[in-house]
């Protein structure tokens, strides 16, 4: 691991220069951005890939692409519905394409829309409730909940915020070549959620995973049938691991957590999908 930390100053993540022209934005722990995203610089345009929680964070994204790059976003790709991923489209111009899979925006109209328009709902009356709790909290892990709980409610009841949702959509695999580097932009399926995209750079050796890889796997997930589900099909998100596992990726970006050696990331993820779902392994 020899990626470097840059100094760019961001209250929602760390920017991490993981090799020339390609870069992690990587969730400081007390910010409501949740998942990681990442960029990269192909020679003639730059790539975006997710869009975080909160749109401040996405103008974040975008002005670290011009900090590194000097160059402007030309397109995004959402690697997945959930919200975490692509609440943050909103911050994005509409000059700028947004690239993902049917499903995904199937799941995006049907799934995530109906999900924001519950908590903007109910947004005044929790905003209300977690303000009455700051006053009392004395606890530090809690007060982090609240306050991250109270941020997520203020951005989302901001006169104005919508869920923009993907312009184009590709099948299976698009592959983008600029003048200095390569990505393949790659629907593997249903696996961590019923369509998971992944940014995969051969000639450096990084794979973008979203939610196929998380740093941390917490034990409580084991029981908990609610968390997300970590995997839809877990059979599928087993095979596209142990396929990633197998090309001695220099960095495997996880949707979730910090930077961790990839072969290390695999193993625990891998192990977890054991554990969860065993099936998944017969």
């Amino acid at each position: 691991m020899e990626s470097a930390v840059l100094d760019f100053e961001s209250d929602y993540f760390t920017l991490f220069k993981l090799q020339e022209g390609v870069y992690a934005a990587i969730a400081k722990d007390h910010s409501i951005t949740g998942a990681n995203a990442g960029f990269f610089d192909l020679g003639e345009f730059v790539i975006l890939f997710d869009t975080m929680t909160a749109p401040k964070a996405t103008q974040d994204l975008i002005r670290g692409a011009q900090f590194c790059c000097s160059k402007e976003i030309k397109f995004v790709i959402n690697s997945h519905f959930h919200g975490d991923h692509v609440y943050g489209n909103h911050a994005i111009s509409p000059s700028i394409p947004i690239i993902s899979s049917f499903d995904t925006v199937k799941m995006m109209k049907e799934y995530t829309l109906e999900n924001l328009q519950k908590y903007q709902k109910e947004s005044r009356k929790e905003i209300k409730r977690l303000d009455t709790l700051l006053k009392t909290e004395t606890d530090s892990s809690r007060l982090f909940e609240i306050n991250n709980d109270l941020d997520f409610y203020l951005t989302i009841s901001h006169h104005g915020f919508n869920l923009r949702f993907p312009d184009f959509i590709f099948q299976k695999e698009l592959f983008i070549q600029g003048s200095k580097s390569s990505v393949q932009i790659i629907d593997v399926g249903s696996a961590h959620s019923v369509s998971d995209i992944i940014a995969y750079l051969p000639d450096d050796e990084i794979c973008f995973m979203g939610d196929l890889l998380f740093e941390n796997v917490d034990s409580s997930w084991l029981e908990k049938k609610s968390v997300m589900p970590f995997a839809v099909n877990p059979k599928n998100h087993l095979k596209v691991l142990k396929q990633y596992s197998e090309k001695n990726l220099k960095y495997a970006v996880p949707g979730h957590g910090k930077l961790s050696p990839s072969q290390i990331i695999f193993k625990t993820n891998i192990e977890f999908l054991r554990l969860k779902y065993p099936d998944a392994f017969s």
